[in-house]
């Protein structure tokens, strides 16, 4: 699951989470920054330290349940 919460709600964010049943392992895993380019965008950071723009979804957004 991913969470989007402000930055000063992070630390009670995370607090409630890693109280749930499932929620130990919860992090912060990145921040969101004002766009620089023509369009805002995604970056990841790989595992080897390099940057790439995360693409759109293609094809069904949401996994069936059913």
């Amino acid at each position: 699951m991913v969470c989007m919460v402000g930055r000063e709600d992070a630390d009670r964010a995370l607090s409630l989470i890693r109280g749930a049943r499932y929620g130990k392992d919860a992090a912060v895993i990145g921040h969101v920054e004002k766009a620089e380019g023509p369009a805002p965008s995604v970056i990841l950071e790989t595992a080897v330290g390099g940057k790439r723009i995360l693409g759109p979804l293609y094809g069904e957004g949401l996994p069936r349940i059913c």
